[in-house]
């Protein structure tokens, strides 16, 4: 299924359908890291009524993030996929840009794949939740408790 929909979408020119098995792997590998990350980003949010949920995705290969375009016109490189992903926080609707990146360097690593994950601005608590995480990380990395948060580093883990 995953070689017919790469055909469907012709982006199978250099795979080969046997190939499939270590490319779903990897694929769902990236899907869990993806909502690992999004998760962690939710932590700033006290739930009452459960945890957070993914609701759909969407693919946007063909288009540039604007912290992506940012990137590559600084003469870095561009993402070889964006998805935006979309998930309920206690029956709101809150919208996260995925910029996936492929370091060739760290090819056939752990490493060789670099998410980006982040609310979409699409709401003044989205801006409010980038503000908090840069805080939070740089707390989290001289070893402070987060004014913003009240706590240390246990509570979202920083990559």
């Amino acid at each position: 299924m995953f070689y017919n929909a790469l055909v469907r979408k012709n982006k199978a020119d250099d795979v080969e359908e046997a190939d499939m098995d270590s490319v779903v792997m990897v694929h769902n590998a990236m899907n869990e890291d993806t909502w690992r990350r999004v998760a962690q980003w939710e932590k700033l949010h006290e739930y009452t009524k459960g945890e957070p949920m993914l609701l759909r995705f969407r693919g946007r290969p063909d288009e540039l993030s604007p912290l992506a375009l940012a990137r590559v016109m600084m003469g870095g490189a561009k993402p070889f996929d964006r998805h935006d992903w979309y998930v309920d926080r206690e029956g709101r609707e809150v919208r996260y840009v995925i910029d996936y990146y492929f370091n060739e360097e760290k090819a056939g690593t752990s490493e060789q794949f670099d998410v980006v994950v982040r609310p979409a601005l699409d709401s003044f608590e989205s801006a409010l939740d980038r503000l908090k995480m840069n805080v939070y990380i740089a707390c989290a990395t001289f070893g402070l408790p987060c004014p913003v948060t009240g706590h240390g580093n246990s509570k979202i883990d920083i990559d």
